[in-house]
């Protein structure tokens, strides 16, 4: 029963403050509800982009290769021997 109390305690000073400060309970509404849209727009952006990423690299293949020289060993640098068995392969 204590814990029924508290909590029709809490919700009646809640009740009271919101009657008491209508414009602060209001303002508060208002940031929560733009919160919420922000998010929304957020997440449906970050869909569409991963939904785009999907598509190109669907678009571009598995045939694709990136290669990056390493500066600490550049003795060992790509020669045109290489990027021909890269190409042929």
């Amino acid at each position: 029963m204590k814990h029924t109390s508290a909590l029709t305690q809490l919700l009646e000073d809640i009740l009271e403050e919101v009657r008491s400060r209508p414009g602060r309970f209001a303002l508060s509404l208002f940031a929560m509800s733009i919160g919420m849209a922000i998010l929304t727009a957020l997440i449906a952006l970050l869909g569409g982009l991963e939904d785009r990423s999907r598509d190109l690299s669907r678009q571009l293949g598995t045939n694709v290769v990136a290669i990056f020289q390493d500066s600490s060993r550049a003795e060992q640098a790509m020669l045109p021997r290489h990027a021909r068995l890269l190409r042929d392969n």
